[in-house]
């Protein structure tokens, strides 16, 4: 019994560690580092044609609502415009649309049409809002109902990428795409870079996801606000939304691994403390390689599940069983 409470105060004490210290493991760290490489896995996911975005690059602000006007002749469900990487006013060119319902502009402030990315330290970006109808994102998707029904203060973002998961093109050059993308689809309009390339040379409005190749460790932004955007509506409109598990959830499974590693160490013993320690060596392999494998398969059915606690937690309560072992044997030859 003193081993199951001491297993829980162990295992609720490296739960909160971890949510006030970034401790890493390095290689031992496998559940962190599989749930950082989870979204790499939809590079293979086909395009999705429903939301086109177009670069204003180095445009001036005086020249894109011609190219709004333009966009808009084209027949598009709705456009959504971020200017936010201007130094200077965009309030005239966003009074032009004021009456037009096609047309959403982002608030670069708080409030009504803000955009609904959560900035987390370190600039990544993993969640958005989604506890009201007033941001940019759900303004643009037209489709709060989904996200309501959820009934979730925010969302984790399933991102899916970006140039080779979303029709990308120069709003300067009309040459560059045709009046068939834009039609019928959400079309977002915003900085991505003065030009349209594969890396990222200027990292204003930019931030760090999990598709970023290095995520988890110090890095350069991967993915621009617009972009982001475009995954977040993308995931609103094919209704792709990912589960996260609530955190006495995720509580309870390592609850469960915890308790399982001190049965398991605790009957499954020899005299000889060799072979004791392999035991015991093997039985954590095990677990970490079986964790992988279940964070992969609930993510698969869209469910994300976080187990960064479980190698500190069964490194701890591995060391305290084994010398529990150690002085029970003792005791028992007195």
């Amino acid at each position: 019994m003193t081993r199951l409470l001491l297993t829980i105060l162990f295992t609720l004490g490296v739960v909160f560690l971890y949510r006030t210290i970034n401790i890493n493991l390095f290689s031992v760290d496998l559940p962190r580092k599989t749930s950082n490489e989870l979204f790499k896995l939809g590079s293979e996911l086909e395009m999705d044609e429903s939301v086109v975005i177009m670069n204003v690059g180095k445009l001036h602000p005086t020249e894109i609502s011609s190219k709004i006007d333009m966009l808009l002749s084209y027949g598009p469900k709705r456009i959504g415009v971020n200017l936010c990487h201007f130094n200077s006013s965009i309030k005239g060119v966003a009074e032009r649309y004021a009456g037009n319902d096609h047309v959403v502009f982002t608030n670069c402030g708080q409030g009504p049409n803000s955009l609904s990315r959560i900035i987390n330290d370190g600039n990544t970006v993993t969640h958005f809002k989604s506890d009201n109808d007033k941001y940019f994102e759900t303004n643009v998707s037209n489709s709060w109902n989904k996200i309501k029904q959820r009934g979730n203060s925010q969302e984790r973002i399933n991102y899916r990428g970006t140039g080779r998961h979303f029709f990308q093109a120069d709003l300067s050059n009309p040459d560059s795409f045709f009046p068939e993308i834009v039609e019928d689809n959400v079309v977002l309009v915003g900085y991505i870079g003065d030009y349209i390339t594969e890396e990222i040379y200027d990292y204003t409005s930019c931030r760090i996801t999990p598709l970023n190749p290095y995520y988890g460790d110090d890095t350069t932004p991967d993915m621009y606000d617009t972009q982001i955007s475009a995954n977040i509506i993308a995931a609103i409109n094919n209704d792709d939304f990912i589960n996260d598990f609530p955190l006495i959830t995720r509580v309870l499974i390592l609850l469960a691994f915890s308790f399982l590693n001190v049965l398991l160490l605790t009957f499954i013993r020899t005299k000889w403390i060799v072979l004791n320690l392999t035991i015991y060596a093997i039985i954590f392999l095990v677990f970490m390689f079986l964790t992988p494998m279940i964070i992969l398969y609930l993510f698969e059915r869209n469910y994300f599940l976080e187990l960064d606690e479980l190698p500190m937690i069964l490194i701890i309560t591995t060391i305290f069983t084994v010398f529990s072992n150690i002085w029970s044997a003792k005791a028992s030859r007195h």
